[in-house]
């Protein structure tokens, strides 16, 4: 797993323990700008991202009012403004590895029963 993560460079080698008895261990490092995480606040009147590095700095941000029609205007405007974002902070949209969405409401509801 390690040689994984050391291969797709989200981690990197940073040294080898040194005066312990026994074989040394290599010590890495996260390299924060692996990947981003784009996280979105979902809300009834406003939709807020923030996209972070590995090192849980975040990057960028932006916000605009939550979209009236809905459904699927919504989603495409969560997409938008992750790009928009990344753009903004010249953060490679490629390097977007996962987004995570708070929403409010119940969960385990089916759509028909709203």
């Amino acid at each position: 797993m390690v040689g994984l993560l050391e291969k797709d460079k989200w981690i990197k080698k940073t040294g080898r323990t040194k005066g312990h008895i026994g074989r040394t261990a290599v010590n890495y490092e996260i390299r924060p700008d692996a990947v981003y995480i784009a996280s979105v606040d979902l809300g009834g009147t406003k939709v807020r991202v923030y996209i972070s590095d590995l090192g849980c700095n975040i990057m960028g941000e932006k916000s605009e009012p939550t979209d009236p029609k809905g459904h699927l205007n919504i989603i495409r405007q969560i997409s938008r403004l992750c790009k928009e974002t990344a753009l903004t902070h010249r953060i490679d949209i490629r390097k977007l590895a996962l987004a995570v969405v708070g929403v409010p409401g119940v969960p385990g509801r089916k759509p028909e029963e709203f």
